[in-house]
C-alpha cells in the first residue's frame, strides 16, 4: 500500500520531525504510529518536496515586529499556494505572537492553540509524570511560579508579596523581586517541592489555553490558574483555583479533594487532552480531511 507523504516545513518552534523517534505512543514511537496509519514523515528538503502529497508548516512567530519576519511570513503564504498541494499550518503560539498566520491562515487547514469558531483547536503536548500527591503534606507551603517576568505578572506577583503571600519564582530571565530564585533546570521536579503553584498564561484572550496548566497538574500542586476566562474546560476546571488575590490568601477551599480529583485525572485516560497521543491522531485526522477535499475537487 502506498504511503502517505508529508513533508514538515522547518518553523521558529514546535517542530514534530524533532520527537518522531524519542516521543511513544504505548510502546511505538510517533513515527511508527504514523506509519501504521499509512502516513510517512518526514523534515521537508528541495529534494522531496514536489513528492510529497501534503506539505506541513508552522505559523510564523512575528513578535517583536520585524521586516524579515513580515516578509517569511508572507512568503509562507504564498508558498502554499503556489505549491499547489494540500497543506496544514500549525500555530503554536497565542494570536499576540503569530497576528499574520493567524490572519491569513486557511480556515480548513489551520490547527491552532487560540481557534475562533472556524479553526481547530490542538493542545500542546507533554509527557505524563506521577503526581505523588500522596507526599503533599512535606511540601513546602510557599507558592510557586516558573514563568519568565511578563508585565501583568509581575504585578501579581508583587501584589501577592506585598499581602504578605510566600512566593518563589524560576525563570531564566529575572524578575524584578527578591523571591526569584533563579532558573528551573526541571519544572517537575522543583514543583514538587511546593504544594501551590500559580499559572498564568501568556495571554488571556481568544480562547488560548497552552501546556502550563497540566505542567502544574502533573507535578501534584493545588493550582491557581489564569486564563482566557471565556475558555471552557468541563473535565478540568475542578482541578484549579481561578486565580485572585483573595483566593490565594484565604485559600478557602477543600485542598484535600481537590488532590484526588487531579490523582483521578492524572491516572485515568483524561489527561491524554494533553498527550502526544490525542495531538498526533488529530493531526492525522487533519491530513487525511485534507486530501479528502483535494480528491472531492478533482473528481
Amino acid at each position: 500500500m502506498a504511503r502517505i507523504r508529508v513533508a514538515e516545513m522547518h518553523g521558529d518552534n514546535w517542530n514534530i520531525y524533532h520527537v518522531l523517534d524519542s516521543e511513544r505512543i504505548g510502546d511505538r514511537s510517533l513515527r511508527e504510529h504514523l506509519m501504521a496509519r499509512g502516513i510517512s514523515w518526514e523534515r521537508a528538503t528541495k529534494e522531496n518536496m514536489d513528492g510529497a502529497d501534503l506539505l506541513f508548516f508552522k505559523g510564523i512567530i512575528d513578535l517583536p515586529p520585524h521586516p524579515r519576519r513580515l516578509f517569511r511570513s508572507l512568503k509562507a503564504e504564498v508558498m502554499k499556494r503556489v505549491l499547489n498541494k494540500p497543506f496544514i499550518t500549525l500555530i503554536g503560539e497565542p494570536r499576540e505572537h503569530c497576528r499574520l498566520s493567524y490572519l491569513f491562515s486557511d480556515r480548513e487547514g489551520t490547527l491552532c492553540v487560540a481557534p475562533d469558531k472556524e479553526l481547530t483547536r490542538i493542545f500542546i503536548p507533554i509527557d505524563w509524570r506521577e503526581p505523588h500527591v500522596e507526599g503533599w503534606e512535606q511540601r513546602k507551603g510557599h507558592c510557586c511560579w516558573i514563568g519568565r517576568p511578563m508585565p501583568d505578572r509581575v504585578r501579581a506577583a508583587r501584589e501577592l508579596v506585598n499581602n504578605g503571600v510566600e512566593l518563589d519564582i524560576y525563570s531564566k530571565q529575572p524578575w524584578p523581586l527578591p523571591c526569584w530564585k533563579g532558573f528551573a533546570i526541571d519544572d517537575y521536579q522543583t514543583s514538587l517541592g511546593y504544594k501551590y503553584r500559580i499559572v498564568f498564561e501568556n495571554y488571556p484572550t481568544h480562547g488560548y489555553h497552552s501546556e502550563k496548566l497540566f505542567l502544574s497538574l502533573r507535578s501534584g500542586c493545588v493550582t491557581f490558574y489564569r486564563g482566557d476566562p471565556r475558555m471552557v474546560m468541563p473535565e478540568l476546571r475542578h482541578l484549579f483555583v481561578p486565580y485572585s488575590l483573595r483566593k490565594v490568601i484565604e485559600r478557602d477551599f477543600d485542598e484535600k479533594a481537590m488532590l484526588r480529583d487531579v490523582a483521578t485525572f492524572m491516572r485515568s485516560d483524561a489527561w491524554k487532552t494533553y498527550s502526544y497521543e490525542d495531538f498526533i491522531n488529530t493531526v492525522i485526522e487533519k491530513i487525511y480531511q485534507r486530501l479528502d477535499e483535494r480528491e472531492r475537487k478533482h473528481a
